[in-house]
């Protein structure tokens, strides 16, 4: 059954790079970050990506794409500053959102996932 009004979702992936660190990934517009994995070796991002509807009935893909940021931390490696502030609390214009956890080579190597946004921005 379709969904009323113009937008429907679809889940789509995005890599990252496995790697400490703050990474831009640019997303379809209104997509919202599900989870991340471990998917046959690579670390990677699934959203939730708004499409937009055509007249007709017929979906075509959103057009618009923004640049988001993301950290991505190994377990025993400093968090940034802006990870460890909790939501309610943030101050500043950047908030950060825990997106999940992924484990590597059996579990040696752990990485952990956090969004960076506007106050806004969720």
């Amino acid at each position: 059954m379709a969904r009323p009004g113009p937008y429907t979702f679809q889940v789509w992936k995005f890599p990252l790079e496995i790697r400490d660190g703050r990474q831009s990934v640019s997303l379809p517009g209104g997509s919202r970050p599900l989870s991340v994995a471990n998917q046959h070796g690579r670390l990677v991002l699934w959203a939730a990506v708004r499409m937009a509807s055509a007249t007709g009935g017929v979906f075509q893909k959103n057009p618009f794409y923004e640049e988001r940021f993301f950290h991505v931390v190994r377990t025993g490696v400093d968090l940034p500053e802006e990870c460890v502030r909790p939501d309610e609390f943030a101050s500043g214009p950047v908030r950060i959102k825990f997106l999940g956890t992924a484990m590597f080579a059996e579990g040696r190597a752990v990485f952990h996932v956090f969004e960076e946004a506007e106050p806004d921005g969720w």
